[in-house]
């Protein structure tokens, strides 16, 4: 049960990197075409595209780091317990 709540806490995860992303750019879009900053429409969501890709990094590296170390940790516990077995 612990393994299907971490899945989907990671799948969440994930969801939330991309609505970030495409929020952002959406944002940055609808700024440039209301001439809220001095760029193309394009322009204005291709920077809200680079700026929703270094938030999402920097606040879900976090929580991608967490699940990969736990992911780690249980791989060199399977390991361990391989050896354990293992007759002698």
């Amino acid at each position: 049960m612990r393994d299907f709540i971490i899945n989907i806490f990671e799948g969440l995860a994930w969801l939330v990197f991309l609505l970030v992303i495409a929020g952002m750019s959406f944002v940055g879009f609808q700024a440039a075409r209301q001439d809220r900053i001095p760029l193309e429409p394009w322009a204005g969501a291709g920077a809200g595209f680079l700026v929703g890709l270094v938030a999402a990094t920097v606040v879900l590296g976090l929580i991608f780091t967490l699940l990969d170390m736990r992911a780690s940790l249980d791989r060199l516990t399977q390991i361990a317990e391989d050896r354990n077995r293992a007759p002698l």
